[in-house]
Parts: structure tokens; C-alpha cells; sequence
């Protein structure tokens, strides 16, 4: 079959589903129920010819019909009683054998409408092709319950009544509990478009795996369950890049007002195009059509001239409508309570250029469930804040002030509190103590400033270029970047705890050693959790609000681990737990060991009640941002 006996048999009105210049009008080929599983009118195969005409009680091979769905020029849709196995289906009945049933045999998603199998029927000739029955009705009739209804008044509970009134019509009653069921009831309608299309991209994402491209979305062609779940069905015109015995012009067709204008250009081939360009890109513009309509009850693009001249030069001017669009003026068309994240993804899909849309469904997918959590979606935007711009423009020093400045204050602290205590108490260790001071703070010191210069670099590299082995383990070294320093620092800490008591105690025994050494350790272990657990919270909350979210802006990361997540939660936890601890050894130093410099010990108490207060607040700040990432995880559990 040759593309140009195609294209002109669809100009020729046989394939035109659509009336773009009546958007009020229902879809000419929408047949009740006959979108149940597929649309008779979608395309007319070449070899095609006219099927006998079935009626209600007919038996045709092992299928008894129970009711008309809907029929067109080349098929009938029947729900019908398979008899062996004694379960209702919906069945097409057409002449002759196209690739749908085989493009949906391999099909097995949640999203997409399920085929049981088909059968070659000898007397008369026909080709049987039974699937599931999705009884909800189509998002065409929802589309015109939007028309009709007040916008202000607009929610799931539309959607359900769409539903309801479709099973009820069927003498099926709804389903008694279902959590979506629930969530739609109260829903907001914005959020039920964005939910719909994210499961819709998931099914687009799914098949175009497969290497299938469906190349006819628009509403009729989008059944609902009981539930209210949406499935892709009618695979018609759709082609299956994966078999070598299929052609992209084999069955070339599709619905103008729902096309791309690469589609609408590969009608003709005057027009510039071939069906080899219909791709992902242009199911993601049909989508966008679909969902734009479900949200505001018209498409995007309804004023599209007529043409008096033919159908060639109608087709021209919507190709002119899309590419010169105002997108100013046609976003004046959406609500006004419309999500700017929902917008941001209607106005990408519609982008007349493939390369500025979406390059997959599986994006269009991740970026509508973002629109159904605010905080995510606010999380992955460019931040106008200057508390996050300034590190995201100055990583390297925001890592090192952030991490050093807390380590510095705790160690000066340390410092003059030691030196005085020892001055009063053991004048003629004085000299060992400032000898020993200078010998580990200079070595402790540059060597873990070093350590944390050397791991703040490689972040920045990645956050500046992208440049990671892995990228899911770049990721999590962003993520535990905080922990990494705090674990450094512990460890600095914790061997200038070992080593100062006995290198000052070397030569010069001391009479009250048990004393100075409790002393001194509580001393260290006070500084120590201040030097490690304070740059803790800093730096982990820099990396959950603007550094990770930076990676997955570019492209760097796809997001990060579920799991991770989970343990700096954990992590989070174990910190505030050592920030508690501050203020409680300033006074047991205090108290305990009748120290001469209480003043500065109860300061020290009042500013670790401070810190812990800080660093709680930062807790929660970091919880929140971790429950706006728990929405973009890659391997987060699965919810409905």
C-alpha cells in the first residue's frame, strides 16, 4: 500500500473523524458504547469490504450477542457471551485480518485495554476480535458533560457521574469501595485531568517500549472502568516499529483535531511529510489535545479556519494554525484556577516543534504526577529564593563555609575553655596542652579540610557538569554528602579525644588522671556532636532543596533512591537526637565537676537549647522536602 493511495483516500473524508471547527458537536464516529474497545470508523483497510450485519441473538462462532455497542462501515462491536468459557466480552466483527489484534496481543498494561485473542470465523468470512469490556463509558462523554456544566462547579464527582450513569444505563451498579473511587468524589478537577493523563502516559510510555505507536488518541478513543480508570484502546491506525512486515504507511490515519502537524504534513505528500515521522513526540501532541479538551471542554485550537478550496488546503491552514500559534492567547483559555504545573505541561506537549516537546511519554508522565503534588513540582522548579541560588552559583563555598564554620566555633570554644581549666588546675601541663594543641589541630584540621575539599569538588563537578561514574550513586552522594562530613568530623573528634590525654599525660603523670580525663572526653563529646551534628543539618538540607534537585533539572539523575530517602530520615533522627545531648552535658559539666567557668558552660547550655531548636526546624524542613522527593524516587513503592 502506498502512502500516497492513503492519504488520499483520508483526505477524501473517510478517515475524518473530527469536526475541529464545531468543537459543541460530538465526534461524527463516537458510537456510544462502541468505544468500548475500538472505533469501526478510524480507518478503512485497503482490503476491507463490507461484513454482514449482525442483530441482538445471533450466534456467530462461539459468541452469543447480547446487545449492539455500536457499529460502523466495516465492524460491528457486540457485548457478547463467550459460550466455553462463559464470560462476557467485547467483540469487533469485521472482514478481513488488520494488525490490531496482533499490536494488542502484546500489549499488557493497566492502561490499555486488554485482548483475550481473535478468531477466523469460515462461514461467512470474518475476523473476530474479542477483548475486555470496559463498561464506564468514554472520556468523549465526559468531555461533554464539561461543555455543559459551569466550570466553578467542575470536579471528580463529573467524572463519576459520567461513569454511573453508563453502568447504571447497563443495569450495573457501582463498585461499593474503591480508594480512587473515593479520591475522585472530592477531588479537584485540574488534579483529576493531570491523574488521568499521567495514567494515560504511562500506558503511551508502556506501548511506545513495545514499539508501538498509537497515532489516533483523542477522547472517544479512551475508555473508563467502574473505577474511573482510564484505558487507551482503538490500535487501528497505529504502527508497531517492532515487526519487520509493518510499514508506517500501512495504515496511516488518525482524527485532524486531535493531530500534530507532523501528522497532519504526513496526510499528503504535497504537504512535506511521510507517516516514517510520526513518532512518540506526536502521540505526546495528541495527548496534550485530549487532556487541554478535558480540562476546558474545548481544544486548543477550535478556531481553526474552514476551507472552501479542499480538504489539502483545510489541512495546510491547521498546519499553519499550529505552528504560528499565540501561546500567550491560547493559555488565556485555561482556567484560571488551573495549576501553573499543569499549564507548563499542556503548553510543552502542544509545542509545534518535536524537539521542544516532551521526547517521551514517560516525561509527560513523571511531570503530570508532579502536578499532583505542589511541593514536588515546586521542589523541581528553578528556585527564585537567594538562600538556595547563592549556593547553587557557589557550591564549593557554600560546602566548605557551611561545614567548617560550626567545626571552627566548636574547636575555639574547646580551646579557651580547656586552656583556662588547665591553667587553674594543671599549670605545668599548660605548656604540653598548647604543644599538643598545635600538633593535632594542625594535622586534624587541614587533613579532614582536605578530606571534605576533595568530596565538595567532585559535587560540584557533578552539579556543574553532570560528570559521575553512576548516576544513581552520584546522586546519593549529593544526598549523604551531610552524613559524610558529620562522619569525618566524628572521627577527627573522637581520636583528638584518645590522643590529647594521653600525650599531654606522657612524662608529666597527673594525680587526679580519672578526673581530667572524664572531664576533658565530656569536654571533646560536647564540642564534637555540636562540630558534626549542626553542619549535619546545614548540609543536608542545602542538598535535599537545591542541589539534587539541581541534578535532576539537568538531566544528571533521574531521581533518587527510595530508599536512601528512608535512611536520611533515619539519619535525621540520630543528629537531633545528639543535638538534645548538647545542652544537657554543658550543665552535667557544670554540675558534676564544680567547674570554675560555669558562666560559660550555662551559655554554652542556653545556645544548645537555641541549636536544638534551630536544627529542629530544620528537621522538619528537610522531612518536607524528602516527602516532595519520596514523588520523583526511582524506585518508590507504588501507589494508586
Amino acid at each position: 500500500m502506498g502512502g500516497n493511495l492513503i492519504s488520499r483516500k483520508f483526505l477524501s473524508g473517510r478517515l475524518m473523524n473530527d469536526n475541529p471547527s464545531s468543537s459543541n458537536e460530538p465526534e461524527p464516529d463516537a458510537l456510544s458504547e462502541a468505544d468500548l474497545v475500538t472505533n469501526p470508523h478510524a480507518v478503512e483497510p485497503l482490503h476491507s469490504e463490507m461484513p454482514p450485519k449482525f442483530g441482538v441473538g445471533d450466534r456467530v462462532d462461539d459468541f452469543e450477542l447480547l446487545s449492539l455497542l455500536g457499529s460502523g462501515a466495516f465492524a460491528q462491536v457486540f457485548l457478547a457471551r463467550q459460550i466455553t468459557l462463559e464470560r462476557l466480552v467485547a467483540l469487533k466483527i469485521s472482514v478481513g485480518q488488520g494488525s490490531e489484534p496482533r499490536t494488542l496481543a502484546q500489549l499488557d498494561h493497566p492502561n490499555i485495554v486488554r485482548v483475550f485473542d481473535q478468531r477466523q470465523n469460515a462461514e461467512p468470512p470474518l475476523n473476530l476480535l474479542y477483548m475486555e469490556v470496559v463498561s464506564g463509558g468514554t472520556l468523549l462523554e465526559v468531555i461533554s458533560k464539561v461543555k455543559e456544566a459551569t466550570p466553578t462547579i467542575h470536579s471528580g464527582r463529573l467524572l463519576l457521574d459520567t461513569v454511573d450513569e453508563r453502568l447504571q444505563a447497563r443495569g450495573t451498579l457501582p463498585p461499593d469501595s474503591s480508594s480512587r473511587r473515593h479520591w475522585l468524589k472530592d477531588a479537584k478537577w485540574p488534579m483529576v485531568v493531570c491523574q488521568i493523563g499521567a495514567q494515560l502516559a504511562k500506558g503511551l510510555a508502556y506501548a511506545h517500549a513495545k514499539g508501538v505507536f498509537h497515532r489516533d488518541i483523542k477522547p472517544a478513543n479512551v475508555l473508563l472502568t467502574p473505577e474511573g480508570v482510564p484505558k487507551l484502546a482503538d490500535f487501528n491506525v497505529s504502527f508497531n516499529s517492532a515487526r519487520d512486515d509493518e510499514s508506517p504507511a500501512d495504515t496511516f490515519g488518525g482524527s485532524l483535531a486531535y493531530m500534530s502537524p507532523e501528522q497532519l504534513q504526513a496526510c499528503h505528500p504535497s504537504l512535506g511529510g511521510t507517516p516514517d515521522m510520526v513518532r512518540e513526540p506526536s502521540d505526546i501532541y495528541s495527548l496534550g489535545v485530549l487532556l487541554w479538551e478535558l480540562l476546558c471542554g474545548t481544544r486548543p485550537f477550535d478556531t481553526e479556519p474552514k476551507s472552501r478550496n479542499g480538504e489539502l488546503t483545510r489541512v495546510q491552514r491547521m498546519i499553519d494554525c499550529r505552528h504560528y500559534a499565540d501561546f500567550s492567547k491560547i493559555a488565556n483559555q485555561l482556567p484560571k484556577k488551573c495549576p501553573e504545573s499543569l499549564r507548563q505541561v499542556l503548553l510543552r506537549c502542544l509545542q509545534p516543534r518535536v524537539e521542544e516537546r516532551y521526547q517521551s511519554a514517560d516525561e509527560v508522565a513523571a511531570a503530570l504526577d508532579l502536578c499532583l503534588h505542589p511541593q514536588s513540582w515546586k521542589l523541581m522548579q528553578e528556585s527564585t529564593n537567594p538562600l538556595v541560588r547563592l549556593p547553587l552559583r557557589f557550591p564549593l563555598l557554600a560546602l566548605v563555609v557551611v561545614g567548617l564554620s560550626p567545626n571552627a566555633l566548636a574547636g575555639y570554644f574547646n580551646l579557651i575553655y580547656n586552656h583556662e581549666r588547665i591553667a587553674t588546675h594543671f599549670p605545668a601541663h599548660l605548656e604540653r596542652f598548647m604543644t599538643v594543641q598545635k600538633w593535632i589541630n594542625g594535622i586534624a584540621f587541614p587533613l579532614g579540610l582536605s578530606i571534605a575539599l576533595w568530596v565538595a569538588i567532585r559535587a560540584r563537578r557533578m552539579l556543574r557538569e553532570g560528570k559521575t561514574a553512576e548516576s544513581v550513586q552520584g546522586g546519593s552522594r549529593i544526598l549523604f554528602f551531610g552524613f559524610f562530613v558529620s562522619l569525618l568530623t566524628l572521627s577527627l573528634w573522637a581520636l583528638s579525644g584518645i590522643v590529647f590525654p594521653i600525650a599531654i599525660n606522657i612524662g608529666l603523670p597527673l594525680q587526679d588522671s580519672i578526673g581530667f580525663y572524664s572531664h576533658f572526653f565530656l569536654s571533646l563529646a560536647l564540642c564534637g556532636i555540636v562540630a558534626m551534628a549542626y553542619p549535619y543539618f546545614f548540609l543536608t538540607l542545602l542538598s535535599v532543596r537545591a542541589f539534587f534537585p539541581e541534578l535532576v533539572r539537568n538531566g544528571h539523575v533521574l531521581g533518587p533512591r527510595w530508599k536512601d530517602l528512608q535512611r536520611i530520615r533515619v539519619l535525621n533522627r540520630i543528629h537531633l537526637v545528639l543535638t538534645a545531648l548538647v545542652p544537657m552535658l554543658s550543665v552535667l559539666l557544670a554540675v558534676a565537676f564544680d567547674s570554675d567557668q560555669k558562666w560559660a558552660l550555662m551559655v554554652a547550655s542556653g545556645g544548645g537549647i537555641v541549636g536544638f531548636a534551630v536544627m529542629f526546624v530544620l528537621e522538619r524542613t528537610i522531612e518536607k522536602n524528602l516527602d516532595a522527593l519520596d514523588r520523583i524516587a526511582v524506585d518508590a513503592p507504588q501507589t494508586i
